[in-house]
């Protein structure tokens, strides 16, 4: 998991969740649900918390950023 000092962490309210997020950048391979796994986070948290990048969560692309929940 990344670590908190390589982050710039931004607060987000409203919807299912609320808390600090960070900027993610999709990887060739990855999947949504891959990413929601590994960040503790849900596919439909990540789909509220991005309208604008994610349409269609089976179709995501490499070199994208998108906005994750950080947990520790």
């Amino acid at each position: 998991m990344t670590e908190l000092n390589e982050l710039e962490l931004t607060n987000v309210s409203g919807g299912q969740y609320n808390g600090p997020v960070f900027r993610y950048t999709i990887n060739w391979g990855d999947t949504l649900s891959g990413i929601a796994v590994k960040y503790k986070t849900t596919v439909a948290v990540l789909m509220e918390l991005n309208p604008n990048e994610i349409k269609n969560p089976d179709k995501i692309y490499a070199g994208h950023t998108i906005l994750v929940p950080y947990t520790k």
